[in-house]
């Protein structure tokens, strides 16, 4: 599911402000990069999608926009006015229920919630996507890997991790049950990655996990502590990862951008200021 078009009117510093995603085909853009200076709108756009996707019930505590309205490539539309949702609210259900909101993080592996989890914590980016710590959390997420892997369930996780580290390919599962990589014609256990790596298999893996293919991802500062190399990889891997969903990007990184089309990129101005 993607988004093609959003209207936000009345919310925190965005007075009034309508994005087209879509690109010259007229089809909504697989990932779309959101930049401008500090204080220009860039989060509370994500805040907002999150906001509305989550639905009366399971949104948390704070303001909603004055006006916010949804366009989605199947024509549906999602409007939210003040505290009242209008529209088949019941027919976004699945949508909502594929949707990870990322604020920016120093740790990429507590880099989110789900958005339907409804809890007072549910855009803190220090909490744990199920409440538990980091540990806890690594374990969870090593469990699906290991069952997808068992359960031989095609999964897009390998081709974003291909996408991110070109010369590393996923061998298959120890007798052990440790994941097994082979680099650079080398078989190297998940372990004896760098602790770099290990984060982004996970991250890769947490966004899967709780989107699926086809979900919509919002993330806040994807280059968090990337080199430059890693930002220039992150969009065509998270295209990879989710192949039928969207990313709806936040950043401040030239890399990020670098590769992706114009149409894809939207630029916040403040008033009186010129673009990048």
């Amino acid at each position: 599911m993607r988004i093609r078009r959003l209207h936000i009117a009345g919310f925190r510093c965005i007075d009034d402000l309508t994005l087209d995603f879509t690109g010259p085909d007229g089809a909504p853009c697989q990932f779309v990069a959101i930049i401008g200076p500090n204080g220009t709108g860039k989060t509370s756009i994500l805040e907002a999608i999150a906001n509305a996707l989550a639905g009366a019930a399971n949104r948390p505590p704070g303001p909603l926009p004055e006006t916010m309205e949804l366009t989605f490539e199947t024509r549906q539309v999602l409007n939210v006015a003040g505290h009242e949702l209008r529209g088949p609210v019941s027919a976004f259900g699945r949508v909502a229920h594929h949707t990870l909101f990322a604020p920016a993080s120093r740790d990429p592996l507590v880099s989110g919630q789900p958005i339907t989890q409804g809890t007072p914590s549910a855009l803190d980016p220090h909490q744990a996507l199920h409440g538990g710590s980091t540990g806890a959390r690594a374990k969870a997420v090593h469990a699906w890997i290991t069952h997808q892997q068992i359960s031989r369930e095609r999964t897009t996780l390998w081709d974003a991790v291909s996408a991110f580290l070109p010369h590393y390919e996923f061998v298959g599962l120890t007798p052990e049950l440790e994941l097994q990589f082979s680099v650079r014609q080398k078989r190297v256990l998940f372990r004896d990655l760098s602790s770099g790596e290990r984060k982004i298999i996970f991250l890769f893996a947490e966004i899967l996990m709780h989107c699926g293919p086809n979900g919509i991802l919002l993330i806040d500062e994807p280059e968090a502590h990337l080199h430059p190399d890693w930002q220039r990889r992150m969009p065509g891997a998270l295209q990879a990862l989710l192949p039928e969903g969207q990313i709806i990007a936040a950043t401040h990184s030239p890399y990020i951008i670098d590769g992706l089309e114009p149409h894809q990129v939207f630029e916040l101005v403040p008033d009186g200021g010129e673009p990048w």
